[in-house]
């Protein structure tokens, strides 16, 4: 069975920076993790960037833009882009414990 993390993000590149780091810090990895991204600044997306460089699984970063909260929305783009098997959902603002 497989897995895929979805973290939904908005304009908190800070805080999702150490969520990611959490993800990466983990005991067993995701198969794949998706940032969904409600319409963030040009910095949130420099983060995710940062990232994929070295991350321990494949790193997706899923757009669209600002109009108004629609967090339903992007979680179901990211919902169609997982391959995993399952699908957990976090916010960007969560960080993990290793176990």
């Amino acid at each position: 069975m497989t897995c895929s993390l979805i973290i939904s993000t908005y304009n908190r590149p800070d805080a999702l920076a150490v969520c990611l780091e959490s993800v990466r810090n983990l005991a067993v990895y995701p198969d794949e993790v998706i940032v969904g991204d409600d319409g963030s600044t040009e910095e949130t997306r420099m983060v995710v960037e940062r990232f994929q460089k070295d991350f321990p699984v494949t790193l997706k970063y899923i757009w669209q833009p600002d109009q108004g909260f629609r967090l339903a929305m992007i979680r179901n783009k990211c919902i169609a882009a997982a391959v995993g098997d399952y699908v957990i959902q976090i916010d960007g603002d969560i960080f993990l414990h290793p176990m």
